[in-house]
């Protein structure tokens, strides 16, 4: 609570008594106020004598003019409680403006972050929707590419019969073609011996006529190009080809599968000695031969299987002819020998 300035009483020489206002120019309204509460409980007592006019008319004691009377009067303080509620009522509208400010504040961050929270909702839902879109792109394109793949797959599908069938076609056509040509063609009529005679160990000579040759074609390479089968066995190319009474004719010479033409060595081996330095000397007869038969080409041509040898001895060294003037041959081996010297 302010103290209130000093007087200037002493000043000045103090007025009379009756040069007092018959009555005091109005105070404020919160002063008159505490006044009047202040001499409604407690009444002012002065210097002057008489009895005392009524407070709402004429107050003895106005707060606001100096007195100077020859006796002092007593001035008592105001209680400080107006005050106190002065300033109650002063922070309590600083509160209600600090609470309406807060309201305020609190209602604008709100509105503020649901603003903001409706953006971002509303982002959101933009994206869920794009979102959405996008996988009703992506079925929409998977859909489409099963499509496609089933479709796909329908055409290999018909694709794989087409190329079968056309192989199948390609087939028959190749058959027909072989057939054709088969028909057509050039082929030996059954080949047979030309000679009953060997011509060397298990070595005959077999002919056969060429049937089909087309006309004005070339005979000799028809005749070379033709294969034939003998004893289970194909002959690709005749030895040799004829053309005889508008006839075309090829031989083999065929070396194997001929029993008849396989002649062997006596029972007998004979032991010529050493017939030079190194050199030992063995002869065996020729059984088997016939006549017909090139002797010579049997007796060079026979393996070398001689009585009392366990081994193949080869083919003889040499021939010579002994015996039957005709088929009597006789074969000589040269074998090396160290005991020769």
């Amino acid at each position: 609570m302010s103290r209130r300035p000093p007087s200037s009483a002493y000043s000045s020489p103090p007025p009379s008594y009756q040069s007092v206002p018959p009555s005091t120019p109005e105070p404020s309204p919160q002063r008159a106020n505490h006044h009047h509460h202040y001499h409604h409980h407690q009444p002012l007592y002065t210097s002057r004598t008489g009895p005392a006019p009524h407070a709402s008319t004429q107050p003895l004691y106005n707060p606001n003019v100096a007195t100077y009377g020859t006796v002092r009067a007593a001035v008592h303080t105001p209680p400080a409680a107006p005050k106190l509620e002065h300033r109650e009522g002063i922070l309590k509208k600083i509160a209600y403006v600090a609470l309406i400010l807060f309201a305020f504040f609190s209602l604008s961050q709100y509105f503020f972050l649901e603003a903001q929270h409706q953006i971002e909702r509303s982002s959101w839902e933009r994206d869920r929707k794009a979102h959405a879109a996008e996988l009703r792109e992506w079925d929409r394109e998977r859909a489409e590419r099963g499509r496609e793949r089933v479709a796909f797959e329908r055409e290999r599908q018909q694709e794989i019969i087409l190329r079968e069938q056309e192989r199948a076609a390609f087939e028959r056509e190749q058959a027909e073609w072989a057939r054709q040509r088969e028909a057509h063609k050039p082929f030996w009529g059954t080949p047979y011996l030309e000679s009953p005679a060997c011509l060397a160990y298990e070595t005959r000579r077999y002919k056969a006529r060429l049937l089909n040759v087309p006309l004005g074609a070339d005979w000799y390479q028809a005749c070379m190009s033709t294969s034939v089968e003998i004893h289970g066995r194909t002959l690709s190319t005749p030895e040799r080809c004829e053309y005889w009474n508008d006839d075309v004719y090829g031989s083999w010479r065929v070396d194997f599968d001929e029993p008849e033409c396989r002649p062997r060595w006596g029972d007998q081996t004979w032991h010529k000695g050493c017939l030079r330095p190194g050199i030992y000397g063995l002869e065996a007869p020729l059984w088997g031969q016939k006549y017909g038969d090139d002797i010579w080409a049997l007796c060079m041509t026979t393996p070398g299987w001689l009585s009392g040898y366990p081994n193949d001895m080869g083919h003889p060294t040499y021939c010579k002819q002994e015996g039957d003037r005709d088929i009597g041959m006789v074969g000589r081996w040269e074998v090396p020998d160290d005991n020769c010297w």
